[in-house]
Parts: structure tokens; sequence; C-alpha cells
């Protein structure tokens, strides 16, 4: 009491809901956001990245083509670009399914053969194959069906594989192991080399790293594992490493599959 008259209090209340709700609603539209600009960058990288290896390859069989004496040797080249031309074709197609689902929500997925998707990137990469004296095992069964993004895991293979050989070891012809297997709903997909490899003590924590490199080779630009990495996890998959210098290297990618 002060002067007799008793000391009172006052109290606001306020309903908060609506701002927290506003609050929330704005939380899940950057995140909608965040996700569909990593999508569009993974895009243009699909894209930059893997029609280069068909530029390169259309390239060098043109060479190869105006330099052969023999009309064999012609018609081996001739096949070559017909290979190339249909893996181009498979990803342009593929790269467009792509852009029709840009803005919707979710990837789309579909249920294709891995060994087909493998198989794909083989013909894709033969006249590298070729010219490196590279053998390539698709061990992975006819069997295995998945259900998942289709382009990404098109992707993924390729850059690997496409990997493998451009660090593969001066010493030895390259050998490159492709492998899977199917266990409670989880895909394990391993790449093997025998390559140049890579010390992991000294790269730790950098390895899926854009614009991240750890050999001399010139065409090295840092993307590669960092796209493979986005991609894996965009299909809610992760990616692991095993690798050791002068020895060679294996990818491990797992995905979980319908």
């Amino acid at each position: 009491m002060v002067d007799g008259a008793p000391i009172g209090f006052f109290v606001h209340v306020a309903d908060i809901t609506p701002l927290k709700l506003l609050e929330l609603e704005l939380i899940q539209s950057n995140k909608k956001v965040k996700e569909q600009n990593e999508r569009l960058l993974n895009f243009a990288n699909i894209v930059s990245h893997n029609l280069k290896s068909y530029a390169n390859n259309l390239g060098a069989i043109l060479e190869m083509f105006i330099n052969a004496k023999a009309q064999e040797e012609k018609e081996q080249m001739l096949n070559f670009l017909k290979d190339i031309s249909n893996g181009f074709r498979s990803t342009i197609t593929h790269l467009t399914e792509i852009v029709d689902t840009t803005n919707k929500r979710d990837l789309e997925w579909e249920k294709f053969s891995l060994f087909n998707s493998v198989d794909a990137a083989l013909s894709t990469l033969r006249i590298e194959i070729h010219n490196t004296h590279s053998r390539l095992l698709n061990n992975v069964s006819s069997d295995i069906v998945i259900k998942s993004n289709r382009v990404y895991v098109d992707s993924i293979i390729l850059n690997l594989l496409s990997n493998a050989i451009k660090y593969r070891h001066p010493e030895r012809a390259p050998r490159i192991d492709i492998s899977a297997s199917l266990s409670d709903g989880l895909l394990v997909l391993k790449i093997s080399d025998n390559g140049i490899g890579l010390d992991l003590e000294k790269i730790k924590g950098k390895l899926f790293g854009m614009y991240q490199t750890f050999h001399s080779n010139p065409d090295a630009k840092g993307i590669g594992l960092y796209l493979v990495k986005s991609q894996v996890e965009a299909i809610g998959g992760s990616i692991d490493i095993e690798s050791e210098f002068n020895v060679g290297t294996t990818f491990i990618i797992r995905i979980a599959i319908e």
C-alpha cells in the first residue's frame, strides 16, 4: 500500500500463435528456396560436367578418324561415334526430364536397372577406355532394379568412373570394378580402382569440397566429387571412401531405395 492505496499490476496477455506460425512458414519457405537453388545448381553442374565428356570424346574420335589410314580403323571410329551419339541423346532426354521437374517439390523417382546405368556410362566413356587400355568390369547383377532419381544416379556413376580413368596409375593398366548389393532396402554400390590413390590423412575434410584438387592432373577442376556428394545426398544416400596412395581407391555409396 502507498498512502493507503493498494498497489496493482497491469498484465497484458497477447496471443502470439499467429506470429509463431508466420515464423515457421518463413523458415519452411526459406528451406524450400534453398533446396530449389541447390537442385538448380546441381542441374547446371550436370549439364556442364556431363556434356563436357561428350565434347571431349567427340573431338578425340574425329581426330582419330582423320588420322586413321585403314578403312577398318575408320569403321571402328564410326562405331564409337554412334555410341557417343546414343549416349548424348539419352543424356539430353534425362536432362529434359529434370527440367520438367525443377519446379516440383520433390525429385522424380522411377524404377530402372542399375546394370543398364553402369553400361550406359561405359558406352559414354568408351573412347577413353580404349585410349587408356582400361579394363572396366560391370559386376552389377542385371536383376538389381532400384527406385530412385535416374538422372542423379547416372551422373554419379559417370563421374566416378571418369575420375577413376583420369587418376589412373602411370605404371599399370587401369582396372575398375563396379559392384552392388541390396540388403533391407539399402543399395550399396562400390566402385574400386587401382589408380594413384589418395593420402586421406593429408586431405581430411577437404575431399568433397568444391574446387578442391589433390593431384597435378591439368584437367582437374575440383567439381566432380563435390557434385557426386551433393547428388548422393539429394537422393537420400551417403558416400564413403577407402584409399591408399599408390594402391587405389574405393568409393562406397549407400542409398535407401523403395
